[in-house]
């Protein structure tokens, strides 16, 4: 069979070679006023950071370091979200406390001891968020003396939920370019 579809050239790949990865432009700066789109990661541009539930708690605090992140959502083989685990979580008192219930060392302590389960987590609807200013967030945020907010889509179908965003106090802060408490002093949520 004859090919009228010449082939295309071939080359050598340069040592200096990377890869495109996913990244979603936020503004540098936002006010109170501005869309509350402008703070939330967007799940659909930017893949999620998961660990699973029974990854150690060193393997946790690798992670964020590496991603950058200070929230990793825990998830199953499927994919499915259990839960949730913040650098608060990680850094504070749950770890103590579990070490003094059934005593051992921080390297016995994994994902599932101390994160915070699926059935504890609020979130925020997709239909909601489309129409909020980034103050109402933070209004929320300190509200739920919280420094994350998850986004879910509905569909209106099948009613199944996805989680669509990641809104985080940090990212909030930098690109108020102020400082935003969202979590009281003595409260103990992340």
């Amino acid at each position: 069979m004859e090919s009228f579809y010449p082939p295309l050239p071939q080359f050598s790949l340069s040592t200096m070679v990377t890869y495109h990865r996913p990244r979603q432009e936020l503004p540098d700066s936002v006010t109170l006023d501005s869309p509350a789109l402008f703070v939330m990661t967007d799940l659909r541009r930017i893949p999620a950071v998961t660990i699973e539930p029974g990854a150690p708690l060193r393997t946790v605090i690798k992670k964020m370091g590496c991603e950058d992140v200070h929230m990793l959502l825990v998830t199953d083989p499927e994919h499915r979200v259990l839960g949730l685990i913040t650098s608060t979580e990680v850094m504070g008192e749950k770890p103590v406390r579990f070490l003094g219930q059934g005593g051992g060392t921080y390297d016995d302590i994994l994902v599932h001891h101390i994160m915070t389960p699926r059935e504890r987590l609020e979130v925020l609807r997709m239909e909601d968020v489309l129409n909020a200013k980034v103050g109402h967030i933070v209004a929320t945020l300190q509200r739920a003396s919280r420094r994350h907010a998850l986004v879910i889509d509905v569909d209106p179908k099948t009613e199944s939920e996805t989680i669509r965003g990641i809104i985080s106090a940090s990212q909030i802060r930098r690109q108020l370019g102020a400082q935003v408490e969202t979590v009281l002093p003595g409260v103990v949520n992340a």
